[in-house]
């Protein structure tokens, strides 16, 4: 643009000067109730998390190998099975969320809701729960992350430590609680107000797109406006084929040579086909017949997904379902880029949840598993290999 020249379109780019903190605290509840209200009313949104769910947990979960190692570098074979086989029993219904059985709930299902949670919220919690009154002494707690007062920031509190969106941090960044609106548990807060829940009785999944961040924020914030524009598009394209589809004739009289009142028995309230009928004097029929669908609807609707779908980092025919367009060869190249992109969020879900779970879950059952020698320590056998 060159110098005393204006452009509308550039002054309506505006910058971003909010600190990732300062974007949390006022943008969190509207972004989040926005995703929920999408999940429910948009198919292309509900498709979203359902790839999500199926390209990194799966259909039948992550696979779980001990690869507990012999001082001479061989795999210590009785150990990693007796690990493996007592995961197998942790992982069931029964046991691996403090519903129980009766919430049908196993490692996979708990995965996927955990995984969807996340990316549609930003965030959610996963307590962790010691001397757990199951057969394996451990269980996990899935916690909405609305218990999380996300605008509470504050300088200074505990010893010095910083609040950051709910998040206690110290000096270095590193998490050392988080401030819920829930009573249940913890100590006080202080304010009194919240409660204080220590870092180490939970997990805290989110994805970080910003130095400093410690809240997450809905990983298709930058699409919900898009996809809902669509879905008011084709709100408006529905009711005008419906109108399209309600074909109508009026009668239009004279004015100028009126003829007096017609009674509805002097016109036709039916059409058939080769009808062939006299108008009275001074009356003649108009057709009312809207011209419908829009021709540009399917390449306005194509251009809209292909948006989304580059938002959501998935390829265009697995958003929107259509495999009319493209050929085999283009189609396979998004795939495989698509795939990579399902492999990175695998590698985070495993290393943020799935570890993390696992060591928390072998500190409580080591001394429960029998055959396990008492002389190995924690480190000693926390090798888990997970695979989707």
């Amino acid at each position: 643009i060159g110098e005393g020249i204006s452009d509308s379109a550039d002054m309506t780019f505006t910058a971003e000067r909010r600190t990732i903190e300062e974007i949390i605290a006022s943008d969190l509840t509207r972004d989040r109730g926005r995703m929920r209200r999408l999940e429910q009313s948009n198919d292309y949104m509900g498709r979203f998390l359902t790839e999500l769910e199926e390209n990194v947990v799966g259909g039948s979960g992550f696979r779980f190998q001990s690869q507990v190692m012999r001082s001479n570098g061989d795999f210590n074979k009785p150990v990693n099975d007796k690990l493996e086989e007592a995961w197998k029993l942790q992982r069931t219904a029964d046991n691996y969320t403090v519903e129980g059985e009766h919430s049908g709930m196993d490692e996979t299902a708990a995965d996927k809701l955990i995984l969807r949670s996340v990316a549609r919220d930003g965030f959610c919690f996963v307590m962790l729960h010691e001397n757990f009154e199951n057969e394996t002494g451990f269980a996990i707690q899935i916690i909405q992350g609305d218990i999380l007062d996300h605008e509470l920031c504050s300088s200074t509190s505990y010893g010095g430590n910083r609040i950051t969106n709910g998040v206690e941090i110290d000096g270095w960044g590193r998490v050392l609680a988080y401030h819920i609106w829930s009573t249940r548990g913890g100590e006080a807060s202080i304010d009194g107000k919240h409660r204080r829940i220590p870092s180490d009785s939970m997990i805290f999944p989110f994805k970080r797109d910003r130095i400093g961040q410690m809240v997450g924020l809905p990983w298709a914030k930058s699409v919900m406006e898009t996809l809902h524009g669509l879905d008011k598009y084709e709100e408006a394209e529905l009711a005008a084929a419906r109108e399209m589809a309600c074909k109508a004739l009026f009668f239009e009289q004279d004015v100028e040579n009126p003829i007096g009142d017609l009674n509805e028995e002097d016109l036709s309230g039916e059409i058939y086909p080769g009808m062939s009928e006299l108008l009275p004097p001074g009356v003649r029929a108009t057709p009312y017949d809207p011209t419908h669908p829009n021709g540009n609807y399917q390449t306005y609707r194509s251009g809209v997904l292909m948006r989304a779908a580059s938002g959501l980092n998935m390829s265009y025919q697995s958003l929107s379902g259509d495999l009319s367009g493209g050929n085999f060869a283009s189609q396979r190249v998004g795939l495989l880029d698509e795939r990579e992109i399902w492999k990175g969020y695998q590698n985070w879900y495993i290393a943020a949840v799935k570890k993390r779970i696992y060591k928390r879950w072998l500190r409580t059952s080591k001394l429960r598993i029998a055959g396990i020698p008492q002389s190995f320590r924690l480190d000693d056998l926390n090798f888990p290999v997970f695979r989707g």
